[in-house]
């Protein structure tokens, strides 16, 4: 028979166990985030989301600083919210119309062809939602950018 000590640290263990695994997975979402930006969004966000990439000088509108996306809509930022500019289904002006927005039109057409279709297209947009969450510069001393905790090997 257990002794209510030992139930405690075996209940103690199981949770560390499933925080642990929790916190993996995210930080998983965030790398893969990353990854999936760079590829889309940073020729204009720029490869800290600073909103100074190289297609930046040539747009109309200048592009925003991603990291400061929770000054306008608080933490965590809205997911879903920033999940509709993204593929299109809210209007962002330097993005394209709604019936044509710039990548919302590349994520389907890209995911279609590997034949993975919306859900796997909602769960990559998903995880750039998440690397913008985690790189949020409210709530940071001055000058400590989260971008700037990005490895060389994740560029």
């Amino acid at each position: 028979m257990l002794t209510s000590q030992m139930k405690k640290l075996a209940m103690s263990s199981i949770l560390c166990l499933i925080l642990g695994t929790a916190a993996d997975a995210r930080a998983d979402n965030v790398t893969e985030g990353r990854a999936y930006y760079l590829r889309y969004c940073a020729s204009c966000h720029g490869q800290n989301a600073d909103g100074l990439g190289p297609v930046a000088p040539a747009l109309k509108v200048h592009p925003p600083d991603l990291r400061r996306l929770s000054e306008r809509y608080g933490t965590p930022l809205p997911a879903k919210r920033l999940e509709q500019y993204i593929d299109g289904r809210e209007m962002v002006a330097v993005h394209g119309s709604r019936t044509m927005p710039v990548w919302g039109r590349r994520f389907e057409e890209a995911w279609t062809a590997k034949r993975t279709g919306e859900p796997e297209m909602k769960d990559q947009i998903g995880r750039i939602v998440e690397y913008l969450d985690s790189i949020q510069l409210a709530g940071h001393p001055a000058g400590a950018s989260p971008a700037a905790n990005v490895t060389p090997s994740e560029q």
